[in-house]
C-alpha cells in the first residue's frame, strides 16, 4: 500500500524542524542536510507513491491491463533502490562530513576519493598544503568546495573535474572546473540556484568571492577567492 504523499512530506518537513533546532554551532550545517533530505528525496519519494498508486488501480479486478504489472513492478523497484542509495549516499556524507584541521588540501582531497568511489568521476587536484587560513575560513572554503563538486555530480553529467586550490596574485583561491554540460539560466536568466546562493552566501561570510561561468569549450567553473 502506498504511503499518501501528503504524509511522506509531512514527515520530511518535521525532519526539517527537528533538525533546525540542534546545538546552535551545528545549526547552518545540519539546516542545510535537513533541505538536501527534504529536496532530493521528498520529490523522489512522492513520485514513487503517486506511481504505487497507478499500479495499484491498474491491479483492481475490473482492470483490463494486467499484464502489464510485472514489468512496471520491475521498474518501479529499481526505481526504490535508487532511493536507498541516494539515502546512504547522504547519510555517507553526514556521518564523513569532514573536520577541516588538516586543511582544505586534505579535506577537498578526502571528497574527490569518495565521489571517485560512487560515482566513477575523474579527478585532476592541484593542492596545496601548505595553504592554511583561519579556521572559520577554511570551514566555508571547504563547504564550498564540497558544494561545487556535489553539484558536478548531480547536474553536470560530467566525466572529469579539475580542483585547484593555491595562491594566486598573493590570494588563495578555490577553482572547481568540470568538463560537463554547463548550466542552464532559470526562466529569468538567474543562475541563483539554492546551491550556488548558498555558496555565494558563504564566500560573504568571510570576505570572499564567488563567481560561476561557463568553462573554456564546455563545462562549468566555479571560482572562490
Amino acid at each position: 500500500m502506498a504511503v499518501p504523499d501528503h504524509l511522506v512530506l509531512a514527515a520530511l518537513n518535521s525532519l526539517e524542524r527537528h533538525v533546525a533546532l540542534v546545538h546552535e554551532p551545528a545549526h547552518e550545517e545540519r539546516n542545510r542536510i535537513a533541505r538536501d533530505l527534504h529536496d532530493r528525496l521528498g520529490q523522489a519519494l512522492a513520485l514513487l507513491g503517486f506511481e504505487m498508486d497507478l499500479l495499484l488501480a491498474q491491479a483492481s479486478p475490473d482492470s483490463d491491463a494486467p499484464g502489464v504489472l510485472a514489468d512496471d513492478l520491475r521498474r518501479l523497484r529499481g526505481r526504490q533502490r535508487e532511493v536507498v542509495q541516494e539515502l546512504r549516499n547522504i547519510l555517507y556524507d553526514v556521518r564523513t562530513e569532514a573536520s577541516t584541521e588538516d586543511g582544505p588540501a586534505a579535506a577537498v582531497a578526502r571528497y574527490a576519493k569518495r565521489l571517485t568511489e560512487r560515482t566513477g568521476l575523474r579527478f585532476d587536484l592541484e593542492l596545496d598544503a601548505r595553504l592554511r587560513l583561519p579556521a572559520q575560513q577554511e570551514r566555508e572554503v571547504c563547504r564550498i568546495a564540497q558544494e561545487a563538486m556535489t553539484n558536478v555530480e548531480r547536474h553536470a553529467r560530467a566525466t572529469s573535474v579539475k580542483i585547484s586550490w593555491v595562491k594566486r596574485d598573493g590570494c588563495a583561491e578555490l577553482r572547481v572546473l568540470d568538463d560537463g554540460r554547463g548550466f542552464t539560466p532559470g526562466p529569468s536568466g538567474r543562475r541563483n540556484t539554492y546551491g550556488l546562493l548558498g555558496m555565494k552566501e558563504r564566500a560573504s561570510v568571510i570576505g570572499a568571492t564567488l563567481s560561476v561561468e561557463q568553462g573554456s569549450g564546455q563545462g562549468t567553473l566555479v571560482r572562490c577567492s
